[in-house]
C-alpha cells in the first residue's frame, strides 16, 4: 500500500527534525499526530501484509522523541538567560520582553540616555520625572534582582530537564506532570506563583511554556506507543486470525517489550472483548483511569478522539452505525441545522464500556 509507504516517510522526516527549540518540536509533534491518525485509518485495510506491517511498526519505533525534547529545553535556558543579559544592558529591551516582543528593542544605554536627553529639552519636568521614575528602580533591578532571577531561571529548566530524564527512565510523565501541574516548583523556598513580579521578572515571563510543552510531548509519546502496539496487534491477527488475550502474547515475536502507558508506567490497558475485537487505551494527561472513555473531558464543537478523557485506540463504526450517521446528516442538512454533527470517538467506543 503506497498509503503505508507515505506515513513511513513522514515520520521519517519526523525523526530527523533535531533543531533544538521548543516551537520546531512542537511542529514535529504535529507531524506525528497527523500519521497516528493516518495509521489508525491505514490499518482498517484488511490488504496489509506482513511486510508493510513490519516496516510501518519500525518506522514508528524508530521515532525518539525524547532527547530532542531535551535539548529544546536547554535551548529556552540559553536563549531565557541571553534575553536578560541584553535586559541588563538596555531598559528598552526589558520593556520589550514584558510587552511580549522580545528581541525587537535592543538599544545600549547611552541610546536611551539620548533618547531621555531629547524629552528632557522638550519638556524639562515630565522629562526630569520619567529619568527618575525608571533609573533608580531598573538600576537596583540590574544591580541587584537580575542576579536572583537568573539563577531561579536555570533552575526552572533544569529543574524540567531533570525531571524529563527521569520521566524517560522511568516510562512515566506521573510525577512530573504532578509535580508541574500542582504548582509545586519552586526555588529558595518561593513557589513559581508566589515569584515577585519585579525581583523574579524574566524566570515569570519566559518559563511559562515549560508545563504545556511537556503535556504535549507525553501525549504524542502515548501515541508513538500506541500506534506501535495497534500495528503489532494487526500483525498478530493476520497471523493468527485472532486478537490475543493479553498484550503479553506480543512479546517477543510482534513487539520488543510490553507496551506500556507513560502516564503511570503501568502496562497499556487492554481487553480483549466478547466479539473478538479489542479495547486499547491510556489513562491520559489526567492520570485517571476512566476505563476507556473517549468523550471528551471538555465541550468543543468538533470533538477530536485524541483529546478524550481516556486515550483510547477507536474500532470502525458499523454498517449499521455509519448508515444511521449518514441518515443523520442527511436530516441535519435538510433542516439547515448549523449544529454541527460527528461521528465521534463517545459513538464508535460505545461497546468499549
Amino acid at each position: 500500500m503506497a498509503a503505508l509507504e507515505d506515513i513511513s516517510l513522514s515520520l521519517s522526516l519526523a525523526e530527523h527534525i533535531h533543531e533544538p527549540m521548543m516551537i520546531s518540536q512542537l511542529v514535529r509533534y504535529a507531524m506525528v499526530s497527523i500519521q497516528f491518525n493516518a495509521t489508525w485509518e491505514a490499518l482498517q485495510s484488511d490488504e496489509t501484509t506482513e511486510v508493510q506491517l513490519q516496516q510501518l511498526q519500525l518506522a514508528w519505533e524508530q521515532l525518539q522523541l525524547m532527547p530532542d525534547a531535551d535539548a529544546a529545553m536547554a535551548m529556552e535556558r540559553a536563549m531565557g538567560l541571553s534575553e536578560l543579559e541584553y535586559a541588563r544592558k538596555s531598559y528598552n529591551h526589558l520593556q520589550s520582553v514584558i510587552m511580549g516582543s522580545s528581541g525587537a528593542a535592543f538599544g545600549g544605554g547611552l541610546n536611551e540616555f539620548v533618547e531621555l536627553g531629547k524629552s528632557i529639552m522638550q519638556d524639562p519636568i515630565d522629562g526630569l520625572k520619567a529619568m527618575g521614575s525608571r533609573y533608580p528602580g531598573y538600576w537596583l533591578w540590574c544591580w541587584s534582582w537580575t542576579y536572583d532571577d537568573e539563577r531561579a531561571l536555570i533552575h526552572y529548566w533544569q529543574d524540567y530537564r531533570e525531571e524529563l530524564r527521569s520521566a524517560e527512565k522511568a516510562s512515566s510523565f506521573a510525577k512530573a506532570i504532578a509535580r508541574f501541574e500542582n504548582q509545586m516548583w519552586e526555588f529558595e523556598g518561593v513557589k513559581h506563583e508566589e515569584m515577585n513580579q519585579v525581583h523574579y521578572l524574566m524566570t515569570k515571563q519566559l518559563t511559562g511554556a515549560g508545563f504545556g510543552f511537556l503535556k504535549r510531548l507525553a501525549n504524542i509519546k502515548a501515541q508513538r506507543d500506541m500506534a506501535i502496539a495497534a500495528i503489532a496487534l494487526k500483525r498478530f491477527h493476520l497471523q493468527e486470525k485472532k486478537y490475543p488475550a493479553q498484550l503479553e502474547e506480543l512479546v517477543p515475536r510482534f513487539c520488543k517489550a510490553l507496551p506500556r502507558d507513560v502516564f503511570d508506567g503501568k502496562p497499556m490497558r487492554y481487553a480483549l472483548k466478547p466479539d473478538g475485537t479489542f479495547l486499547l487505551y491510556s489513562i491520559g494527561v489526567d492520570g485517571l483511569d476512566n476505563h476507556g472513555d473517549a468523550t471528551s473531558a471538555e465541550k468543543t464543537s468538533r470533538p477530536v478522539w485524541v483529546k478524550g478523557r481516556d486515550l483510547v485506540w477507536p474500532r470502525a463504526a458499523t454498517a449499521g452505525e455509519a448508515a444511521a450517521f449518514i441518515k443523520k446528516e442527511i436530516a441535519r442538512a435538510i433542516t439547515a441545522d448549523p449544529t454541527p454533527t460527528l461521528l465521534t470517538t463517545n459513538q464508535t467506543t460505545t461497546a468499549n464500556k
